[in-house]
């Protein structure tokens, strides 16, 4: 089974996927994933980790994809990305026409945290605890992230950071979930 990982129902950009073949879940914010996934009982054969990201990289725009090469906590611990799995990822946005980066995901427990660091291309709060688990688990996984916004160099509401969020979440979805999803039935 392929299991769709989401943050936050905001990131998912449409209904969410369950039948044999795929299973989205709901993993929460941080830490939180850590136990969302250890106490997840069904098996799976491979994982999709999507949503938003924020941009340390200074190239990089809000609504950029990234795929994650490698997992940075905030302590510099380091987990290389899965080969197979991330080669995939890259070969169906490339199939896609679509530009995308290939960069390393830094992850902080508090949000704000790491805004300033250049260890990374992005920032977000649950890459290296979810690539860990899985990591322990056995199942491969790729993540993929599209950036919401620009590490603190914008300033914005709530309001609008939740409005990109979702936005962002449509894109991803249109752009490589469902292609992705296609690939995989073959």
């Amino acid at each position: 089974m392929i299991a769709l990982l989401y943050p936050i129902a905001e990131e998912v950009g449409g209904k969410l996927i369950n039948n044999r073949e795929v299973r989205s879940l709901l993993i929460g914010i941080g830490e939180k994933s850590i136990q969302a996934l250890e106490s997840f009982s069904g098996s799976m054969g491979f994982a999709v980790l999507l949503g938003t990201a924020a941009a340390l990289d200074t190239k990089l725009r809000v609504g950029d994809i990234v795929v994650v090469g490698s997992y940075i906590s905030l302590d510099g611990s380091r987990i290389s990305a899965d080969i197979e799995p991330h080669s995939l990822a890259c070969s169906i946005l490339e199939r896609e026409g679509l530009e995308f980066h290939d960069g390393s995901s830094l992850t902080v427990p508090v949000f704000g945290q790491g805004i300033h660091s250049n260890a990374a291309m992005i920032l977000n709060m649950e890459d290296f605890y979810v690539a860990k688990v899985l990591r322990k688990r056995g199942v491969p996984m790729v993540t993929v992230r599209i950036i919401s916004d620009l590490g603190g160099r914008e300033t914005l509401s709530k309001k609008e950071l939740r409005e990109r969020i979702i936005t962002s979440g449509v894109i991803l979805r249109k752009q490589f979930v469902v292609p992705f999803l296609k690939a995989m039935q073959r």
